[in-house]
């Protein structure tokens, strides 16, 4: 096109109104984009409408599009599907691409698998990058051709060699999951990332869990501060958790109890149950936020009708202590053995609580080591210190300080302060060989 837009112009209506397709086509896309003249998608339409009556490939997939849209025309998916179809058997990829999402959808034509399949696979060999990653899609689910998930890795890989996000993301997850290849978590993270710096909004997360765990890449809170930030901003409520739980743990950055809070209240507000319990919880114990036991007790419960059991645990607390409710020990054991029972760690061990304290239950010393065993499985080191403390006092049963120092440790490797304190003071009461007995014994625990 000349520098001049105006005599361009001239030159497109002259050879359009002689009936040249091409030049139709090239009027109505430059009073599409305002080039030279002001924008007007109706006369757009009008000579794109013209130049696709007159076979012009390009003009009839450009047509499909305003169909589609509603652009400078009423909006008729129909029309929108038999442009494209016009178009996509001349051989125009974008064109094909478009045909192959309204026969999977079902979009101006009736659903046909087999048929969205044969189109976007022939947009994919034509190197749009955006039918390879579909193409990619419907061979990991078997849409409308058989399911190989090898073949799906290679429409992915060839997406993501163009750069193309979503390529990038799909080809990330077969690594991380293994299908169609060996799991290889570096190339996870490599694909991932670069979907995500692309703008593939569902990276985001995935890319700030790989960063907290180390896992392809060096272990980096900030950079699991950062992406999950960016998938929060977007509303994940989710995201919006974990990142919380950074904050509050000052990983990544600076403890701040404060937009812990905020966070949780922010994915609390969409309904999100995890967080409502953690909004609870921290309004029941005053972390970050003014104590309101009240307040707490209605985030809970909302939680607790969601089936979370931690909320149903905190509940159960609420009813034990009297905070914000009528103290009821006989509901307290009800919601604990709730918890429990769901595989909650938190119930059974105040479940195990209650059956050392005799309060609510009968005093029972081998239900509470079976109620703090059950929650040592489940890795909560409070459970673990509390198995020390049973086995060193002999509650229950013949003090073992070999089986008390075990306990210990396991709950100091977990980051349990008290642990390290009774550990301490547990030392100078052993002998050596006590000692590498109870060494021995925590390093095969998870063998028993």
């Amino acid at each position: 096109m000349c520098s001049d837009p105006e005599r361009a112009r001239q030159w497109f209506e002259e050879a359009a109104a002689k009936g040249h397709p091409g030049a139709e086509l090239a009027l109505g896309l430059i009073y599409a984009e305002g080039f030279g003249v002001e924008q007007d998608h109706a006369k757009a339409a009008l000579w794109i409408h013209r130049s696709a009556s007159h076979g012009n490939k390009w003009a009839q997939s450009n047509l499909a599009s305003l169909y589609w849209q509603g652009k400078g025309v009423r909006q008729d998916r129909t029309l929108a599907f038999q442009w494209g179809l016009k178009a996509a058997r001349t051989g125009v990829p974008e064109a094909q691409e478009t045909v192959a999402w309204c026969f999977k959808e079902g979009i101006g034509t009736a659903k046909n698998p087999s048929e969205a399949a044969h189109w976007m696979k022939k947009a994919a060999d034509a190197g749009r990058p955006s039918a390879q990653a579909t193409l990619g899609v419907f061979y990991q689910v078997g849409f409308g051709v058989k399911a190989d998930p090898r073949k799906a890795l290679a429409c992915f890989q060839k997406a993501a060699d163009q750069g193309y996000p979503r390529g990038q993301y799909n080809l990330a997850l077969c690594y991380y999951y293994g299908s169609g290849t060996e799991k290889d978590m570096s190339l996870a993270f490599k694909f991932l990332k670069g979907a995500a710096e692309g703008g593939h909004r569902l990276s985001f997360e995935l890319l700030a869990y790989m960063y907290r765990q180390g896992l392809g890449t060096s272990q980096d809170f900030a950079q699991a501060r950062f992406w999950y930030g960016k998938a929060a901003d977007l509303g994940n409520p989710n995201a919006a958790v974990e990142l919380a739980g950074l904050y509050a743990r000052g990983q990544g950055g600076p403890i701040d109890l404060r937009e812990s809070y905020r966070l949780n209240c922010q994915a609390a507000l969409t309904g999100f149950p995890l967080a409502m319990a953690n909004v609870g919880n921290a309004l029941y114990t005053g972390f970050g936020v003014d104590r309101n036991p009240a307040e707490a007790l209605y985030w809970l419960r909302l939680a607790a009708e969601a089936q979370e059991m931690g909320a149903v645990n905190d509940l159960g607390d609420a009813y034990e202590t009297g905070q914000g409710v009528e103290p009821d020990i006989n509901r307290a054991v009800a919601l604990y053995q709730i918890s429990a029972r769901t595989g909650h760690p938190s119930g059974a061990v105040s479940l195990g609580y209650l059956y050392m304290e005799g309060k609510g239950v009968a005093k029972d010393w081998a239900m509470a080591a079976q109620c703090f065993e059950y929650a040592s499985v489940r890795e909560d080191p409070r459970a673990m210190r509390l198995l020390g403390k049973m086995v060193l006092n002999g509650w229950g049963g013949p003090a073992n300080l070999p089986e008390a120092y075990m306990w210990f440790r396991l709950a100091e490797q977990r980051h349990d302060q008290e642990a390290t304190v009774l550990l301490n003071d547990l030392l100078p009461q052993m002998t050596a060989e006590q000692v590498a007995a109870g060494e021995l014994a925590a390093r095969t625990w998870k063998e028993r």
